[in-house]
């Protein structure tokens, strides 16, 4: 029980609302339930209904585009998954159109959604929160230098440095300049 004295934090400019408010406070209720109640908005739910609230199907999202729609779906099954007609395409988690990654299904989304955000590393906020972090999947390797940028790199090493060209082996000297300024593998 609460005495004359408490004072309760302003949760409405409605003095109606702040009195229900007040009258659950002093009744014992907690802070957050006296405010659901007074407020009459029950806490925000975070589900997979949620998330597809007002999602409709693929062929909803495409209406009109089939030839689209047609097109991702065989992009996913030729990389091993077949979407179902219930799932829903997001574009933005898809590393090129059609990945299979993209259709994400209506039984586990947010989950997919949180797992693709973290192997990723991009992080993502509203329904679903991933922090942003370092990329669990593997960096792709960049391409190898051309024969000629390598042979023009060597010969700029020998012209800097002429004695190269009598210490030094020019496989040698190419492996040198590979290693400074091929991108990583």
């Amino acid at each position: 029980m609460s005495t004359a004295t408490e004072t309760y934090p302003i949760i409405s400019d409605d003095p109606a609302v702040q009195a229900v408010y007040e009258h659950c406070r002093e009744e014992g209720e907690s802070h957050n339930m006296s405010k659901i109640c007074a407020l009459r908005q029950p806490p925000g739910s975070c589900t997979n209904r949620e998330l597809f609230a007002g999602v409709g199907t693929l062929a909803d999202q495409f209406d009109g585009d089939e030839k689209t729609l047609d097109y991702l779906c065989k992009v996913s099954e030729s990389e091993g998954r077949r979407p179902n007609p219930n799932d829903f395409y997001q574009p933005g988690l898809a590393d090129h159109p059609g990945d299979p990654k993209a259709f994400i299904q209506r039984e586990d989304g947010m989950g997919q959604i949180k797992k693709i955000a973290q192997q990723s590393g991009s992080g993502c906020r509203g329904l679903v929160n991933v922090a942003p972090g370092p990329s669990r999947l593997e960096p792709l390797p960049g391409p190898p230098l051309a024969p000629d940028i390598i042979k023009r790199g060597v010969d700029e090493m020998i012209r800097e440095n002429p004695e190269l060209r009598f210490t030094r082996d020019r496989k040698d000297l190419a492996a040198e300049y590979c290693e400074k300024h091929a991108p990583p593998k």
